[in-house]
């Protein structure tokens, strides 16, 4: 059994930043070129973190902006031709760069590229350019991106579209997203949730993330979940896990057409999925809600992703009656009159915002 302690985020954009700072200013040692290998193949944050900060490294327009960073010169007016002091007075700046500096970030560059060849097929393109899509609470949509792929937006769901010419990144923010994905296999097509990564090439999926867990449920085709950069797992937990032999640390799945996996910190396994049941996990995309036996705490659980209303139980003894049937979503006050006249429950709307549930027996 693995047990795997994951960096915070924050360490680990300090660590890059540090990396690229190091290459920057000169070459490294033999032992230090070993430890930055092994740093970047710690997985995918790592390689993005340092692949961010190369980027903004090395793009010449904001070499000024490093000036407290980095050793710049000031430059000599007097060695200065009128053309190139009218050149530097356009641009706003009295600093230019040392030839000695102008060697490390070239020698810089070469190390990027020798270390890391694909830092630079935009596997973390600028947040800054990332299209967004939303749904309020209760509503659902559906989008056709650029490159075909169709995305349908479940209840409260916000996604960022960012697509390169390497790769096709889309994060899902919050809430629940099905993915109908255009067949490209030099572009992979990548979802990023809670800091985990489901990987497709052409393929459909549903990724539903809530609670701080991730469900991931395949209708076409295979995809690659990868939890390797999901949340923190600490020393302590680490150490209970080994002493305990609970699970073992599971970082990368493939999962099937027919199949889903459900995960926090750790992947237990895949599982297989009936028809009926997934039937039921998709049904929001028709517009209504399925249940089949399920308790009406879990019902009031799932009403509660699609209105603000808010619904409380008075009434212990009813939180576990089973509920079966077909409900239009966004439609509360049909559900609310079918458990009055169905299920032999009293609800009293307290006012526009709050019903209180209990039995009427």
């Amino acid at each position: 059994m693995t047990v795997t302690r994951l960096e915070s985020q924050v360490i680990i954009e300090e660590q890059a930043a540090e990396w690229v700072a190091r290459l920057f200013d000169r070459r490294l040692t033999e032992s230090e070129e070993v430890e930055f290998v092994a740093w970047l193949e710690q997985g995918e944050r790592y390689r993005q973190a340092f692949d961010q900060f190369c980027e903004v490294y090395t793009k010449s327009e904001q070499l000024g902006a490093l000036k407290d960073v980095l050793p710049l010169v000031e430059q000599d007016s007097s060695t200065l031709t009128e053309g190139n002091t009218h050149q530097h007075q356009a641009r706003g700046s009295r600093f230019s760069v040392s030839a000695p500096l102008a060697l490390a970030a070239s020698l810089f560059i070469a190390v990027c590229l020798s270390f890391y060849p694909y830092l630079w097929e935009d596997s973390a393109p600028n947040p800054a350019l990332a299209e967004i899509h939303s749904t309020q609470v209760g509503q659902s949509k559906t989008l056709t991106l650029s490159d075909g792929s169709v995305v349908a937006l479940n209840t409260d769901t916000e996604i960022a579209v960012r697509f390169g010419s390497q790769q096709r990144s889309i994060e899902l923010l919050q809430g629940e997203a099905h993915f109908d994905v255009a067949h490209s296999r030099e572009r992979p097509f990548i979802v990023t949730v809670g800091g985990a990564t489901v990987r497709a090439v052409g393929t459909a999926f549903n990724v539903d993330f809530s609670k701080d867990l991730v469900d991931v449920t395949v209708t076409e085709g295979t995809v690659e979940v990868n939890t390797e950069l999901f949340k923190d797992i600490s020393y302590q937990e680490s150490r209970e896990l080994l002493e305990e032999e609970a699970a073992a640390v599971v970082t990368q799945v493939l999962v099937s057409a027919g199949s889903s996996v459900t995960f926090g910190q750790l992947i237990e396994s895949v599982q297989p999925i009936k028809s009926s049941q997934l039937e039921k996990k998709l049904s929001w995309q028709e517009g209504v809600l399925v249940f089949n036996g399920d308790t009406l705490e879990q019902v009031v659980e799932m009403l509660s992703r699609y209105t603000t209303v808010k619904i409380v139980f008075t009434d212990e003894s009813v939180k576990d009656i089973p509920i079966g049937g077909y409900f239009p979503i966004g439609e509360i006050d049909t559900m609310l009159a079918a458990l009055e006249s169905g299920f032999k429950i009293n609800v009293n709307r307290v006012s526009d915002d709050l019903v209180l549930l209990s039995s009427s027996l």
